[in-house]
């Protein structure tokens, strides 16, 4: 097996259709994209059109509460607003602090018969509700009462939507720590906590959010060879869930995917901006080039010990009758290709592993396939388009960083006629690339890039902000 040298990295990136790394990439329909980046320099979107009323969760208990607005000086006193109705008082808010509005006629008898109400009401058991602490309030700040907002200690606010900056602080840990036989390579890694690091909202559902830091790690993770391969996607992710999961938050780190890339692109332009795979492309290797990493025999396109057949169906037409088919000639004469492989497997971005596959004297994390012949799918591609997404503020959280960063997910490149190659995507910059670690050749070669992470938060309580980069949301722990 030739190494490449691993002091001499990243000197491996390539495109599925075998071009060297500045020439353009063709995409699943054969054409050429080339757009000018608005990311290629500091990129910060303007998030001055996001609605920045701050949401207060402080839910009165009563039966119905109407939702009113009113501010609030620094001596606490009600300044401006309207009137707020709760459990049948109604309260003033005009110029001074809120306060039950004098009813001229109510009888003293009446009123303490409706507050006995109320107390049997509340200390029943009749209602429950959760009380929420709110933050000191700043002058001038607008307060929303809501009622309703607290369910099992989550809850959704115009202010979580995606691009909006937030505050969060993963729980405080050591160094990660990377074994040599985990790596291919022949030195301990150890990759740190930022704990500086800026995060936006990459996605809100209903009972979860997920942010995304603004930069990747500052160090490297180096992978190589077979055992980069095999091991990079379970690594990626297992740092970033050592470093960046908060236990109080309920929130758990992983690292960036390609499907969180594909997955923010229209259905119908992900094609024609190159960022799909040429459908059904397989191809055999045999002999000195059926060498394949341990994990893909595990991988959903891989066929070990079989080959690619080809029939063609010229036969039809010699069998065909005039039923149905009044001119013979108008039958089409295709190839059918038949590849035997497996497709109940692991995808391109799981883990599989449980724990890291170790590499020994008697493992290199490589085989030689079963009758020296394996089938692979070609599922590589790369593009520079960065303005197809379905929202403006995804171009920036991709392509903004300004630095290269692995992406959690494996790729097959069979653009070559003599070997297959097998890699990691990644982001350089301002383009989606391929970085290959091993040829079918048993070739390895050694690449180092950043980590950037993407946490997944399940207990969202919002104490301030408003998610602008000045003022971004900060959550209650």
């Amino acid at each position: 097996m030739n190494e490449e040298n691993p002091n001499n990295l990243n000197n491996n990136v390539q495109n599925p259709n075998g071009q060297m790394p500045n020439e353009q990439v063709p995409n699943a329909q054969g054409q050429n994209f080339q757009e000018p980046n608005p990311y290629a320099q500091s990129y910060d979107p303007s998030m001055q059109n996001m609605n920045e009323q701050p949401f207060i969760q402080n839910p009165m208990p009563n039966q119905q509460m109407n939702q009113n607005t009113y501010t609030i000086d620094r001596r606490g006193n009600v300044v401006n607003g309207q009137n707020v109705q709760q459990n049948n008082v109604q309260y003033q808010v005009q110029g001074k602090k809120a306060g039950p509005v004098k009813k001229h006629g109510m009888s003293i008898i009446t009123t303490l018969i409706l507050l006995v109400l109320i107390a049997a009401v509340v200390l029943g058991g009749h209602f429950v509700y959760k009380q929420v602490t709110a933050p000191a309030n700043r002058a001038g700040n607008t307060v929303e009462v809501a009622n309703n907002i607290a369910q099992g200690g989550n809850f959704k606010s115009d202010k979580l939507k995606v691009g909006a900056y937030i505050t969060y602080t993963p729980d405080v840990v050591g160094d990660y720590t990377v074994n040599a036989e985990y790596t291919g390579q022949e030195r301990v890694l150890t990759i740190s906590q930022n704990k500086n690091m800026h995060w936006r909202i990459f996605k809100v559902e209903d009972d979860y959010i997920e942010i995304i830091a603004t930069v990747p790690t500052e160090e490297g993770l180096a992978l190589s060879g077979a055992m980069g391969y095999n091991n990079g996607v379970y690594l990626l992710n297992d740092i970033c869930k050592t470093l960046y999961s908060n236990n109080a938050l309920g929130a758990v780190g992983r690292s960036i995917t390609i499907e969180d890339i594909t997955s923010k692109i229209p259905a119908d332009t992900i094609k024609s901006a190159g960022y799909e795979a040429i459908a059904d492309t397989y191809k055999t290797y045999t002999g000195a080039n059926s060498y394949y990493p341990e994990l893909y025999a595990n991988e959903n396109g891989s066929g070990i010990g079989n080959a690619v057949q080809y029939i063609n169906h010229e036969s039809l037409k010699e069998n065909a009758t005039n039923e149905g088919a009044n001119d013979l000639n108008n039958i089409n004469v295709e190839t059918e290709v038949i590849a035997d492989v497996k497709n109940n497997g692991c995808s391109q971005s799981d883990s599989y592993y449980t724990t890291p596959l170790v590499e020994s004297p008697s493992n290199k994390g490589y085989k030689v396939a079963a009758n020296q012949q394996f089938i692979a799918t070609h599922t590589a591609f790369t593009s520079n388009v960065t303005t197809c997404f379905s929202n403006e503020a995804y171009g920036p959280m991709f392509y903004g960083t300004q630095k290269k960063y692995w992406l959690a997910s494996r790729y097959v490149n069979c653009a070559y006629n003599d070997m297959a190659n097998f890699g990691l995507r990644t982001v350089n910059g301002t383009s989606l690339e391929i970085v290959k670690m091993f040829d079918s050749d048993g070739s390895a070669f050694t690449v180092s890039y950043s980590v950037l992470p993407i946490v997944t938060i399940k207990n969202v309580k919002i104490e301030s902000g408003i998610g602008t980069a000045k003022d971004p949301i900060i959550l209650q722990n």
